[in-house]
């Protein structure tokens, strides 16, 4: 995925570098002792979701290993360009990238059918 931020173009790559900041910011905390990463599991439920600070860190995660990666203000005036459809598309993309990049695909698609299993349970 290829998002232009500010002057530059941005290709977003979810590599380990990726999930281990995912995993730094979207926690479990299991009886106080032991804290587990849910970084992919949190990043799709909020893309989903179409959570703008979820996107905010699909941005960072995926421009983790950039040179020159984008500001806090770029991503900002990203999000705030957009109209109500560019802002649903972006979350459409997101998801749609998740699922090509060749290190967590498989695991995104599990996360997928997880989430729909739980949300057709509720529906019940």
């Amino acid at each position: 995925m290829i998002l232009k931020i500010g002057k530059k173009d941005y290709e977003l790559k979810l590599g380990f570098a990726a999930i281990d900041y995912l995993d730094s910011i979207y926690k479990a905390n299991i009886d106080g002792i032991i804290e587990y990463g849910m970084g992919l599991n949190m990043l799709v439920l909020g893309l989903r979701n179409e959570d703008i600070t979820v996107g905010y860190h699909f941005i960072k995660a995926g421009t983790i290993l950039e040179k020159q990666k984008p500001s806090n203000d770029e991503i900002e005036e990203f999000f705030g360009s957009l109209d109500e459809k560019g802002f649903t598309d972006f979350f459409e993309k997101a998801i749609d990238c998740l699922k090509t990049q060749s290190l967590i695909k498989v695991k995104i698609a599990k996360i997928i059918r997880q989430q729909e299993k739980k949300a057709e349970a509720a529906g019940k």
